[in-house]
């Protein structure tokens, strides 16, 4: 069985459903992430809490993605349920409070291993997401209030990796993050982890982990058992080119990554910072110009919403005519079976269900149609929360 190992910022969704004179009341729209301090996002939070039913659920981005891979490896049917517990891993931080310790019986309800530290007397971040009626445009606004998953310890993760890069040596041994680390196939990050020091060093061994064969030990040979699929989310456009950017910490992970992820808003914005100029709005160009800091063989994967997804593999061609090295493929999307209710999630789920295929050893276009298929079961319910 395919297994993933996802390092994230979990956090306690938290969703409503609005009218369009809330969102006028606190100046807001739909399809943005609000930033406008935490003071002002409790509250928005409280009022909103006023006569309407708040829908709880175990989410941020790299969870929400692991949900999807749990899933859709249920929806094909690869094996009992029971089996299916256990393959994916949550790692993160999460504060010693009531949120804390649903967000992780969430986890558990869902069939993933909760590997989260409980930071004392920190709350646990929450995802306020705020879905809009009919006359709101049907969209969803939606804001943060950070917690504990900012004071992550890179530490102990360092110390598992180590011992997962070892053989067992009691086959008896309590499963712990070391041995989920050892079985993982598929390691998946986000990049919203990059914003402090603390989980980008993480974040740096997580991949290297991952990685044998490119950070090679005295020529010791690499065994097949030892390679793991690595995976990045770009996450949000506003990471590159203002005042958040991650660059400075994220480029140095580039060679490390096997499949890049992100919508055209994200790849356009990422390439911009990336290559230092402005690049024209067709999706190959900027496929290109991603492709020039990726290794040969690296996949870059695009949503664009309804449009079709496009698909793109860095070939081993040497040279500057990076366009020229890419495969690229696009898959259609396939229409909503009922209207659109939300779209908070979509493109989480929609990397989850790309990575169990590739977990399952698809090729590139099935992998796309599985994360279709998980990014539409969230598009037709009110939250993120696939399971």
């Amino acid at each position: 069985m395919a297994r993933l190992v996802a390092f994230g910022n979990p956090m306690q969704d938290v969703t409503f459903g609005v009218d369009a004179a809330f969102y006028e009341r606190f100046g807001l729209k739909g399809g943005i992430e609000l930033r406008r301090g935490i003071e002002a996002h409790r509250k928005i939070l409280a009022a909103a809490h006023e006569g309407r039913e708040a829908q709880y659920g175990a989410g941020g981005s790299a969870l929400n993605s692991a949900k999807a891979f749990v899933w859709s490896l249920r929806k094909v049917g690869t094996s009992e349920d029971e089996e299916l517990t256990g393959a994916a891993t949550m790692v993160g931080a999460i504060g010693d409070d009531a949120e804390g310790q649903r967000l992780e019986d969430g986890c558990r309800a869902c069939g993933i291993v909760p590997e989260l530290q409980q930071v004392t007397g920190v709350n646990t971040g929450v995802c306020v997401v705020l879905v809009g009626d009919e006359d709101a445009g049907k969209d969803r606004c939606l804001f943060s209030i950070q917690g504990a998953y900012k004071l992550y310890d890179p530490k102990p993760l360092q110390a598992a990796l180590e011992e997962a890069a070892r053989p067992k040596a009691d086959p008896s041994s309590s499963p712990g993050l070391a041995e989920q680390l050892r079985e993982a196939r598929i390691l998946y990050a986000t990049a919203f982890t990059l914003t402090n020091d603390n989980r980008a060093e993480a974040v740096a061994s997580f991949f290297a982990f991952g990685n044998p064969d490119r950070i090679p030990e005295q020529g010791t040979p690499v065994s097949e058992s030892k390679r793991r699929t690595v995976a990045l989310n770009l996450s949000s456009a506003g990471l590159y080119g203002g005042g958040m950017s991650v660059m400075h910490r994220l480029l140095p992970l580039l060679p490390l990554v096997d499949v890049l992820f992100g919508n055209e808003e994200e790849m356009r914005s990422f390439a911009a910072e990336l290559l230092g100029r402005d690049v024209r709005p067709e999706l190959q160009e900027i496929l290109g110009g991603v492709a020039e800091h990726l290794r040969a063989g690296a996949t870059l994967v695009v949503t664009r919403g309804a449009e079709a997804t496009a698909v793109a593999r860095v070939g081993n061609d040497a040279g500057s005519e990076c366009e020229a090295r890419l495969r690229t493929i696009q898959v259609r999307v396939p229409p909503l079976e009922a209207p659109l209710v939300n779209t908070n999630g979509a493109g989480d789920a929609f990397v989850g269900g790309f990575l169990a295929g590739l977990g399952l050893g698809l090729e590139l276009e099935s992998c796309c149609a599985m994360g279709h298929n998980a990014a539409a079961k969230v598009l037709l319910q009110a939250d993120a929360g696939i399971l």
